[in-house]
């Protein structure tokens, strides 16, 4: 099980890459307004952390506009690129966040290039190993962008993407090109589909029977059973410790308790026996020796009490089969269950959205 990672803390080069789309008018404009606080950035100059985190969140911008705004992406990397133009640092890891800002512009906007474009290049040039690179860079995340919310079209552009790259691969004379279809059809492809599998369980459980509690032990509340969830909107939160992604949900979590637990309504926070963590000084550390259970209990219930949760939260049993159930692949991973006992929403990774979706499916089950 793999925390879905957030992008914009750090700077990261290979962020969510996809098929521009025609921008509307509106679109337009706010491609034309400025979008980067430029007092903002020459302040972070003077420190190499808050300017990694200026390009961090510049550059994750990028990536959540490159698909769906392609004309913002590029205002915003045109907007950097005028900020660094003729900066200099004496301050060495100051210098070396430049530098690597400046190299990874060019690479976003190579990625800006329509796919159309890019087949054309391989048309012209089937030996093109770049071009090819690129092909299979844009429709994995293209694919996974499609994997959460629209899982068979996903399936199907990776069909088609297959198909069209064994054809290169059949008339290319480059062993260079036919080693990048190989691997992008065996490991990039083969990742995304993996998420696209997991999405399309996801569509299928949806009107399913919940499945019986599978827990061990409990913590910040009495424990619950299967009989005590019987006509209530129950909301089963996948999540660890380690979790970065878990732990930004908690906000939400906390006024959904808050808000709605003194309707017909119940949150289980759902963990693992991983025996290697401790919590203290507000501060999770690796545990040594490991824990036993109990132990894990007690360092869970400083963790809620840190954290402030009003949830109750629960360590599944060894031989659980409820992560299985219910297509765990990735943390956070929220179920929301209705009052007649059946799958209802199955919400992945934290953010705004999902949050915004997973309440208004909580009211409308509760008819709040």
């Amino acid at each position: 099980m793999r925390s879905m990672i957030a992008a914009g803390a750090a700077l990261v080069v290979g962020l969510l890459l996809a098929f521009p789309a025609l921008a509307d008018d509106k679109t337009d404009a706010k491609a034309n307004k400025p979008q980067l606080d430029a007092a903002k950035f020459k302040a972070s100059l003077a420190d190499a952390n808050e300017l990694n985190k200026f390009f961090g969140g510049v550059f994750s911008r990028v990536a959540q506009t490159i698909n769906s705004e392609p004309k913002v992406a590029e205002a915003l990397l045109d907007e950097l690129e005028g900020l660094l133009k003729d900066v200099k640092s004496d301050d060495q890891k100051v210098k070396d966040l430049l530098g690597r800002a400046n190299a990874t512009i060019p690479r976003y906007r190579e990625r800006l290039v329509p796919l159309e474009e890019i087949k054309k290049r391989i048309a012209a040039d089937n030996n093109d190993v770049a071009s090819v690179r690129l092909y299979v860079t844009k429709i994995s995340s293209q694919a996974s962008s499609l994997a959460r919310s629209k899982p068979a079209e996903a399936a199907a552009l990776l069909k088609e993407a297959k198909k069209y790259l064994k054809g290169v691969a059949s008339e290319t004379e480059s062993e260079a090109v036919k080693n990048a279809i190989d691997a992008g059809i065996t490991r990039s492809f083969a990742s995304t589909e993996r998420r696209v599998a997991a999405s399309l369980k996801h569509v299928a459980l949806i009107g399913k029977d919940m499945m019986e509690l599978e827990v061990d032990g409990w913590v910040n509340g009495s424990p619950l059973t299967d009989a005590d969830l019987k006509g209530k909107v129950v909301v089963l939160d996948f999540w660890a410790v380690w979790c970065g992604p878990c732990i930004r949900t908690f906000p939400h979590l906390i006024e959904w308790q808050e808000k709605y637990g003194d309707k017909e309504f119940a949150m289980i926070g759902l963990t693992r026996l991983y025996k290697r963590y401790d919590f203290a000084g507000g501060k999770l550390t690796q545990a040594n020796p490991q824990l036993g259970k109990e132990d894990e209990l007690k360092m869970l219930e400083k963790f809620a009490e840190h954290h402030k949760l009003g949830h109750r939260l629960a360590i599944q049993s060894t031989d659980s089969q409820m992560a299985k159930y219910y297509g765990v692949t990735g943390i956070p991973h929220v179920v929301v269950i209705d009052k007649q006992g059946k799958i209802q929403m199955i919400k992945v990774g934290s953010g705004e959205a999902n949050a915004q979706a997973l309440e208004a499916k909580i009211e409308e089950l509760l008819g709040s």
